[in-house]
């Protein structure tokens, strides 16, 4: 017997024929909305009371503490029915991505351990939260923006004024989308450009060069910690390029972890010489899953030459694997042992009888 939750079906019929009726084709957004809606996801908010999160979530790690400690993604798991659950760019399969709005949304369910956020420099210099280094990309086929232009070279008046996937919510600065975020979720803020082009992405880089490197971030890497000096929730940095990490050591003590895609003897190098609390491979990097059969993120399919989870459990460093996209690869995930998955939806970590 199929069980159907005849809200959904109400919902998503809904969706289908608003975005008929108005002549859009693209339901991504609403959709997953109308699930969350139908699902009734549990409103927390900045006043939730209920204790520690780390204490609260499936029972809790045992190093958990009794204040915003939330620490799932920078440590080594221990004792969880799941990993943690981080929401990328604040659930961006149902609310406009690195928004405050979806900032909120995503702080309202109570799964959520961390928001995982993109930042780079306006015109000014000062940092703001939005993924692609131009404002005119696309999200299956709607306008990120409706404007264009680098990033780094549209004024910061303009870009708060810049709607992102046809909506209402703007391009926020750092400052504000941290404000909206309550103590009890952490924040996983991704250095990802810090006002230039030629990028050293995925690299482990020579000594000279990784010194250059970091004299190009240390500028905006000191904008964002300055920042984020004010959030009283927990923190972890990240970033596919060497130059950036190298910065956040150099100027502040925050938990920082390399994103990886396909060298991941690369990022393995990088936690070490960093001694990284944590490192970020791809769905497909985990050895041992369905997933690896898959090419994703520059790997080819079939299981990786290297065996980054245990490598790295081993040096004591967390694994916070990007990004699932269904409850299919997030049960994949967990059964392999992460310590965190970035996922597009709430939701997926529930049991079979949750969903």
């Amino acid at each position: 017997m199929i069980l159907v939750d005849f809200g959904i079906v109400c919902e998503c019929a809904n969706v289908f024929a608003s975005r008929l009726q108005h002549g859009d084709g693209v339901v991504g957004l609403e959709l997953g909305g109308a699930i969350e809606r139908a699902f009734g996801g549990r409103e927390r908010g900045i006043g939730h009371s209920g204790g520690s999160r780390g204490a609260g979530i499936n029972g809790g790690p045992e190093h958990a503490t009794s204040d915003h400690g939330y620490h799932y993604p920078t440590r080594r798991r221990v004792s969880m029915t799941h990993p943690a659950v981080i929401a990328h760019r604040g659930y961006a399969g149902i609310a406009p991505e690195n928004t405050v709005e979806a900032a909120t949304r995503a702080a309202a369910h109570d799964e959520t351990a961390m928001i995982e956020i993109d930042v780079q420099p306006a015109a000014c210099g000062t940092p703001v939260v939005v993924h692609d280094e131009r404002l005119e990309g696309s999200r299956d086929g709607r306008p990120l923006t409706d404007a264009t232009g680098l990033v780094r070279e549209t004024p910061l008046e303009e870009l708060r004024e810049t709607h992102v996937l046809g909506t209402d919510a703007t391009v926020p600065t750092l400052a504000d989308f941290l404000a909206a975020v309550p103590e009890t979720v952490g924040v996983n803020v991704e250095l990802k450009n810090p006002g230039t082009a030629g990028l050293r992405v995925g690299e482990s880089l020579s000594p000279a060069e990784c010194d250059r490197r970091r004299q190009v971030w240390q500028p905006f890497v000191e904008r964002v910690v300055a920042d984020c000096e004010s959030f009283g929730g927990d923190l972890l940095f990240s970033s596919f390029c060497e130059g950036a990490i190298a910065a956040l050591r150099a100027v502040a003590d925050y938990p920082v972890a390399p994103l990886v895609r396909d060298h991941l003897e690369a990022g393995l190098d990088i936690a070490r010489r960093y001694d990284c609390e944590a490192i970020h491979p791809p769905r497909n990097a985990i050895a041992g899953t369905h997933l690896a059969e898959t090419a994703y993120a520059g790997l080819s399919a079939g299981d990786p030459a290297i065996d980054v989870l245990e490598v790295a459990h081993s040096e004591g460093r967390a694994v916070n694997v990007w990004t699932a996209t269904n409850w299919v690869q997030f049960d994949a995930l967990a059964a392999a042992g992460v310590d965190g998955i970035v996922v597009d939806y709430p939701g997926l970590a529930g049991g079979p009888s949750d969903r």
